[in-house]
């Protein structure tokens, strides 16, 4: 049986994982297969989480206005990126 997870990870067999998409990914986040364990291509999962998530945040400020102030630009592309984190990842508490 293959499992997905580091070290530091909870092992969750392969079955159990769903929607396997054409690139390399499940449920959103990126793998890489290393013998019989799969590992989350972290950094990799980390810069598109703040690539998507910054261009978003400032399309979105831009949206009603051509001329946004600065801290509109910079609260909705903070915004944008917290979205992604807590799309691909689990916080035990919010602080």
């Amino acid at each position: 049986m293959i499992y997905c997870g580091g070290t530091d990870q909870a092992k969750v067999p392969l079955d159990l994982l769903t929607q396997i998409s054409p690139l390399g990914s499940r449920n959103g986040l990126l793998f890489t297969k290393s013998s019989d364990a799969m590992r989350v291509k972290i950094y990799q999962l980390i810069e598109q989480i703040v690539e998507v998530g910054a261009e978003a945040g400032y399309n979105r400020a831009h949206k009603h206005t051509d001329t946004p102030n600065p801290e509109t630009i910079k609260q909705c592309i903070q915004e944008y990126i917290m979205n992604g984190f807590h799309e691909h990842f689990e916080f035990d508490s919010e602080e």
